[in-house]
């Protein structure tokens, strides 16, 4: 993974991003992803929190990540409604 070294099981493909910032656009591919534990090193970021997926988009995203916290947070309470 790109922002930290988390070994995961990648599922299905939720989205596709593509987004324009000033200086640069991106295309981002999200999927859902498994893992068997919590324990990661991040790379790119000095901090990091594990929140339901309901409470996502109360986060600061940047602009190209809403979209994806958006989907996700609708995908977590999808399958919390099936339990």
């Amino acid at each position: 993974m790109e922002e930290m070294e988390y070994d995961v099981r990648v599922g299905e493909h939720l989205l596709t991003v593509e987004h324009s910032y000033p200086d640069f656009s991106l295309t981002m591919e999200a999927f859902r992803c498994e893992a068997d534990t919590r324990t990661f090193r991040m790379k790119e970021h000095s901090a990091s929190l594990w929140v339901e997926p309901s409470h996502l988009e109360e986060l600061p995203w940047c602009e190209a990540d809403k979209p994806i916290a958006r989907q996700m947070a609708l995908y977590g309470k999808r399958n919390t409604d099936e339990e």
